[in-house]
């Protein structure tokens, strides 16, 4: 019976590891999809009337209200849930480049991360998108990925992806914001600002929000476009 449920066991393991293998070459592989594919997973961004910033990311940057948390009407939140670098970048061309924003704040990284898509995958990945919105005209603004809540390995490699993206910026005149000095210490993401350990809640959105704002002030002063 013992040496039944252990194949079973070892079965389900070679099963579940071989669906990953897939996942993550898919990753690296697969080509853009078509328009209508992308409208699927992108038809609740809200589009701004006057674009003057496209906030692009993951579910951290979809979850929020960017207009309300910076005072604005002319933010277009380019927020997809579960989406890695490689497939942000397949948003670039309908949902950032054709709205030609002033300025584009990026956040992701952490699907990559939990997906175990190399560091420097992850990064080449990044400084794509950077080439793509420069060569429109678009000043891209890179923001630290965030760590999580007690998670140390997860914050160990989310530690070298920043300097990696850091490095990258220096390199090509990119401002880089390093969200988690206010948002973190050094547990990771603070409890008190997430409601999930990777998440933020009102508060934490209220704190990244402050940092765009002065970042906005002191380097880029947008007219703001009222409602």
């Amino acid at each position: 019976m013992n040496k039944t449920l252990l194949i079973i066991s070892l079965s389900m393991n070679v099963v579940m590891l071989t669906g990953l293998i897939i996942i993550v070459t898919k990753l690296f592989t697969e080509t853009p999809p078509v328009m209508e594919e992308v409208q699927q997973w992108t038809e609740e961004i809200p589009v701004a009337d006057s674009v003057s910033i496209a906030m692009l990311g993951n579910s951290l940057t979809a979850y929020a209200d960017w207009n309300k948390l910076l005072g604005r009407s002319d933010v277009q939140n380019v927020g997809v849930s579960d989406f890695s670098m490689k497939q942000l970048s397949w948003l670039l061309e309908e949902w950032v480049i054709a709205s030609k924003p002033g300025i584009c704040f990026i956040n992701g990284g952490q699907v990559d991360i939990m997906l175990g898509i190399p560091l420097e995958q992850i990064a080449n990945d990044y400084s794509m998108i950077l080439d793509s919105l420069q060569s429109n005209g678009i000043k891209p603004v890179v923001q630290s990925t965030l760590l999580n809540w007690n998670n140390p390995e997860y914050n160990r490699q989310t530690e070298k992806l920043n300097q990696l993206l850091k490095a990258i910026c220096f390199k090509k005149n990119i401002s880089f914001i390093n969200l988690n000095t206010v948002l973190s210490n050094a547990d990771g993401l603070k409890p008190q600002l997430t409601t999930d350990g990777m998440h933020l809640n009102q508060k934490g959105y209220e704190l990244w929000a402050i940092m765009l704002k002065d970042y906005l002030i002191l380097n880029n002063p947008l007219k703001i476009v009222k409602p």
